[in-house]
């Protein structure tokens, strides 16, 4: 999956649900998730990826990121959101993606 395709519309994608660092999800990006806890053989989850960025530290670290919104409301994560590492296949993201495309 690249950043032309989420340019292109919204794109959906599976997420293991029983991930504990999709379950009790605060805020922060997760950076580097296990397979233990995320693992990318348990695609059980649709979830909207809607934009990407940057995350740039203190020390000019740079971690691209997803922002993906779940289905789960407002009180969940941030806001509904979830940030996950970009550029690893972290969580299995980029497996099992679909897109629309509007004509």
């Amino acid at each position: 999956m690249t950043r032309k395709d989420v340019r292109q519309g919204l794109s959906q994608v599976l997420l293991p649900i029983n991930a504990a660092s999709m379950r009790h999800y605060k805020s922060n990006i997760i950076d580097e998730p296990s397979d233990k806890d995320c693992n990318p053989n348990d695609l059980d989850h649709a979830v909207l990826i809607v934009g990407y960025n940057v995350y740039v530290d203190t020390h000019g670290r740079e971690t691209p990121y997803w922002i993906i919104k779940n289905s789960w409301g407002e009180d969940w994560g941030d806001k509904g959101y979830y940030y996950l590492v970009r550029g690893r296949n972290a969580c299995g993201i980029a497996s099992d993606v679909s897109f629309s495309v509007v004509t």
